[in-house]
């Protein structure tokens, strides 16, 4: 019987990732603002749709990839963050505000300290620093959502919170992921830990964390010891939120977009 491609020992990657082109996504083209919004581990960029609306509604440009191995975009080998982010620093520089969530968050983190990427940043439950005995658990989590397994009527069940069209999008998103992107997501990445970036952001940036008491993947102390290390963090914790603030609490994500932006 032949082993899963899965189950088998995955050698992490070594030396310069190799960026691929990305499928990305626009709304509101030819603004003179551009924001770059990049979804997290296991979705797509359709299901940014409300952050990608907003922008647009500010009078920005927002420019939406499916990361790597994700939505539309090439598959890879490379599941490292520093792959991931090199996909988005080859997209441009100079974005007016970047916004990232979860591992979308962690690859930004880590070009945030890049002078000239960005102007501003908005991490939403960016990943930092996962820790040891959180991996396996989020590997479980990851697997058991993915490749067709999420379906609405679940979803309502287990997120009755969430809008229907956040709902809708998230199965269709999911059901593009594989359980070997999560899985190598994971394996690649030992230790998960884009912490010394921080010291180095070159923008402020805004910490949207989600509340310890329903689900977060930014462990209070690392958010607060990033509000510590760098002069231009702003940190906001969203109290009854859980990981995904942007659909748990989508009025938070709105209020931090206008402040980054203006309204007009």
């Amino acid at each position: 019987m032949t082993a899963n491609l899965s189950d088998r020992p995955q050698t992490t990657p070594t030396g310069a990732p190799h960026p691929v082109a990305l499928h990305v996504r626009v709304w509101n083209p030819g603004a003179a603002r551009r924001v770059l919004v990049v979804h997290g581990l296991g979705s797509d960029g359709t299901t940014a749709w409300r952050i990608a609306e907003e922008v647009a509604a500010l009078g920005a440009t927002a420019v939406v990839p499916d990361l790597r191995n994700h939505g539309l975009s090439p598959t890879t080998l490379d599941h490292r963050i520093e792959a991931y982010a090199a996909d988005l620093a080859d997209l441009a520089d100079g974005w007016d505000l970047v916004v990232g969530h979860s591992l979308g968050g962690a690859a930004l983190a880590m070009l945030c300290a890049r002078p000239g990427f960005a102007g501003r940043g908005l991490l939403i439950d960016p990943v930092l620093h996962l820790r040891d005995e959180d991996r396996e658990p989020l590997r479980e989590a990851l697997v058991a959502e993915v490749g067709g397994v999420l379906t609405h009527e679940g979803l309502a069940a287990s997120q009755p919170g969430w809008s229907a069209e956040d709902r809708h999008r998230k199965v269709l998103a999911s059901a593009l992921a594989s359980r070997r992107t999560m899985e190598l997501t994971l394996d690649h990445n030992q230790p998960w830990d884009v912490r010394a970036s921080v010291r180095l952001w070159s923008c402020p940036v805004h910490l949207l964390a989600s509340d310890p008491a329903v689900g977060t993947l930014l462990a209070p102390a690392d958010a607060q010891a990033a509000a510590d290390a760098h002069p231009g963090v702003q940190l906001t914790t969203v109290l009854g939120a859980g990981h995904s603030i942007h659909r748990d609490d989508p009025q938070a994500v709105i209020d931090a977009l206008h402040a980054a932006l203006g309204d007009g």
